[in-house]
């Protein structure tokens, strides 16, 4: 179960706030909506810790699912651009803040759509590609 999957519950008793306490029954419905976070690989395990930490654990992903992505066909929505990208950077929150202003800039009709993408894309790369050269150094 995580956090806003519906289920079917028991209460079993009640703290001493007088809060309710109980068992899960059953899951009556998955979340449909995307789980972000940082896509993480050690030991061998894929797992993403999510961005939301009322979720309270990472997840783990199935061996098939990394081998299976379709970067034509990434997600259940139609994507304006194809593409997978899975990168464990430290740089990430930094990238992320920058592209996101791209967007906004977008949106805000500041710059088109294409050059936000380009400019988002050539910044990640640019990490990437000083992620590489780190982890050659050691």
């Amino acid at each position: 179960m995580l956090h806003r999957d519906r289920v079917k519950a028991r209460i079993i008793r009640y703290d001493r706030k007088g809060r309710p306490e109980g068992r899960i029954l059953e899951i009556l419905e998955r979340r449909k909506s995307p789980i972000i976070g940082r896509l993480l690989h050690e030991s061998g395990i894929w797992l993403v810790a999510p961005e939301d930490k009322r979720y309270g654990q990472d997840i783990m992903i199935p061996k098939n699912a990394i081998a299976n992505a379709d970067p034509l066909n990434p997600g259940v929505q139609p994507r304006p651009a194809p593409g997978i990208q899975f990168v464990d950077i430290p740089e990430f929150p930094a990238l992320g803040t920058q592209v996101s202003q791209y967007v906004s800039s977008a949106i805000a009709g500041q710059l088109s759509v294409s050059t936000a993408l380009e400019r988002g894309q050539r910044l990640a790369d640019d990490v990437a590609e000083r992620y590489r050269s780190r982890e050659g150094e050691s």
